[in-house]
């Protein structure tokens, strides 16, 4: 069950983490709204890495 729900999560994990991560990028270092998509960007990366151990952990039971 946990796999079923972190495989769901990663799915939106993924689109939400390309379009920000390319919207960061693209965005110049003087728009007040970097900083904000910077959060955004390194938020995703945290929830992406708890749903690895969620899927890891799931693995090993």
């Amino acid at each position: 069950m946990a796999n079923m729900v972190a495989d769901e999560c990663r799915n939106s994990l993924t689109v939400v983490g390309g379009f920000s991560r390319r919207l960061y990028k693209e965005t110049p270092d003087d728009d007040p709204r970097k900083k904000d998509l910077g959060i955004i960007v390194e938020e995703v990366a945290a929830l992406e890495s708890k749903v690895s151990k969620i899927v890891k952990i799931g693995n090993n039971e």
